[in-house]
């Protein structure tokens, strides 16, 4: 799938402003195409992820009222097709394996984030895997409808056949 849009939208949680501006530097450098709003608290992120549809959101570890992973459990039902990235400062294994362990799709220092050039690749690579994820999820939903279709109908009639009453019978549509 092609991950080349027209507008990418990026939501980016960071509290240092020199971190937020070699991020976004990172981010929109030659990509006119990307749009990144950028916040410095876990209550900012959080109603700007749930308010917005945002391609990828990137969000700092430990922020002043949040740690990613209480955030990220905070937002389950919210996070949905939305990749998170997480950066810190800090690489000790606990933060990498706790920010993965609570939805994020991936972890990266903030040296490397911000001044190697890892960012962009791996923001692409989440939202390539995310879209792929979608549009599978979307091909079997409709594959388990058609199937559902065709056993609840007579081949030789097309009507509803035992299964299809049963299941109507079932959601109370006739009593």
């Amino acid at each position: 799938m092609n991950t080349q849009m027209k507008h990418w939208r990026i939501l980016l949680a960071e509290d240092s402003i020199d971190d937020q501006q070699l991020l976004v530097h990172q981010l929109s450098e030659n990509r006119p195409q990307v749009e990144v709003t950028v916040v410095s608290t876990g209550k900012d992120f959080r109603r700007l992820f749930i308010e917005g549809a945002f391609d990828c959101a990137i969000l700092d570890f430990h922020l002043p009222d949040y740690r990613a992973d209480a955030l990220l459990a905070s937002m389950r039902e919210h996070v949905g097709n939305t990749p998170v990235l997480i950066v810190s400062n800090r690489r000790d294994q606990d933060v990498v394996v706790c920010s993965i362990r609570h939805g994020s799709v991936d972890f990266i220092s903030k040296e490397r984030a911000a001044l190697d050039g890892d960012l962009w690749p791996r923001v692409q690579k989440a939202v390539k895997e995310s879209r792929r994820r979608s549009l599978d999820r979307r091909r079997t939903e409709r594959r388990t409808r058609y199937l559902e279709r065709l056993a609840e109908t007579d081949t030789l009639t097309q009507l509803g056949n035992r299964r299809y009453l049963k299941r109507c019978m079932d959601e109370g549509r006739w009593r």
